[in-house]
């Protein structure tokens, strides 16, 4: 048996297989030029990430994507079915921060984070705060209700059975998360299972709701789900 050689678009690059198809090494590259070339730009990338969001007292802030629901821009309207079957127009919320949170009973990241919405929801009743969890559930209510009861959430849940909301905020996965200031612009976009009971959180949810500040947006007619 003589090992298979894949030559990558790299210059000088060869890639020698085992026979389990397990890179084994490099040849024809010298080995300074590998690191000069690829690990230190590697390295660099590496320590900026970690400069930026794990040293930063700052909530992380997703990257804004092409499409969907920007940050700095009003939050797209929509009327959503609750477990009661009574909707749901995010509109109403105007002068409250709106934590919005996209998730599936499925989804074992947003079963961890389910807790610490809770807790932060207890902790902000009674301030101009609201918390919306819609959910993409498939089968609807028939999955949800049981999934708030048995985790004893008391927050509000939606339906977006099809989706439709989720596709016009152009969420990239769940749980996802958006949050919208006293004017109904979005002010963080979140990917991820978060700890909401941490400090940070808790203080930056403190001052959203200390402003004192509203201005007037051009109404638009909600996206209504069917």
């Amino acid at each position: 048996w003589k090992p298979k050689i894949w030559k990558l678009n790299l210059p000088e690059i060869q890639l020698v297989l085992s026979p389990s198809w397990v890179p084994v090494y490099l040849m024809g590259f010298p080995l300074m030029k590998l690191w000069t070339h690829f690990m230190i730009p590697a390295g660099i990338l590496a320590l900026g990430f970690w400069l930026i969001f794990l040293q930063s007292d700052r909530p992380p802030v997703m990257v804004q994507m092409q499409g969907g629901a920007k940050i700095g821009e009003p939050a797209p309207d929509f009327l959503l079915s609750n477990l009661d079957g009574n909707l749901v127009h995010l509109g109403n919320g105007k002068g409250k921060v709106i934590f919005l949170n996209f998730w599936a009973t499925w989804c074992p990241p947003c079963k961890e984070e389910m807790p610490w919405m809770e807790s932060l929801y207890q902790r902000l009743k009674g301030r101009p705060f609201e918390m919306l969890a819609v959910s993409i559930d498939e089968e609807g209510k028939e999955a949800v209700r049981p999934f708030m009861e048995k985790f004893s959430l008391t927050f509000p849940a939606l339906l977006d059975r099809d989706r439709k909301i989720a596709a016009i905020y152009g969420i990239t996965g769940i749980p996802e998360t958006f949050i919208m200031n006293k004017q109904g612009m979005i002010d963080l976009k979140i990917l991820g299972p978060q700890n909401w009971t941490e400090k940070k959180w808790l203080d930056y949810f403190d001052r959203l709701l200390e402003e004192k500040r509203e201005v007037s947006l051009p109404a638009k007619d909600p996206v209504r789900q069917p």
